[in-house]
């Protein structure tokens, strides 16, 4: 009987823990049309990092540029895509 309790709570505990889950896709979405600031240099043809706040959290994320030119760091641009597991980025003019 004490182990037919004991299921029924780690059971109960198991269904909070799961219905707390996001997906990190949906979240990534998110992101395109957002400003951003470089935070690492984005070099010619390769990747950097950049700095971007949504929903009052700021998140860093490797970033390419849109057109392969490099991108220093401080520079503000716009993510426009998403590639993989990273985010491709334009200069903001």
């Amino acid at each position: 009987a004490t182990g037919a309790v004991m299921a029924g709570l780690v059971y109960q505990f198991a269904r909070i823990l799961y219905s707390q889950q996001a997906s990190s896709e949906l979240q990534m979405t998110r992101l395109i049309g957002r400003s951003a600031e470089v935070s690492v240099a984005i070099p010619s043809n390769g990747v950097g990092q950049v700095s971007v706040s949504l929903a009052g959290e700021r998140t860093e994320h490797v970033a390419r540029s849109k057109d392969g030119r490099a991108v220093a760091r401080g520079t503000e641009v716009v993510i426009t895509a998403l590639r993989g597991d990273s985010v491709v980025v334009e200069v903001r003019t």
